[in-house]
């Protein structure tokens, strides 16, 4: 999975759940500004990933 434009390669920890026939990923990430941030994703299957955005 790609990451989204204006993020480093250091990504780590994802947790994944399903909630209501869903499933959801969070990730730790790092901006090139290099803050730390969390990335909401969301798939139906597991394999396509959707980016909700920063939470």
């Amino acid at each position: 999975m790609p990451l989204p434009e204006g993020y480093t390669g250091h990504v780590r920890d994802p947790k994944v759940w399903r909630y209501q026939g869903r499933w959801y990923m969070v990730l730790g990430a790092q901006d090139r500004q290099k803050r730390g941030k969390v990335l909401l994703f969301s798939s139906a299957d597991l394999h396509q990933w959707r980016n909700e955005g920063e939470i």
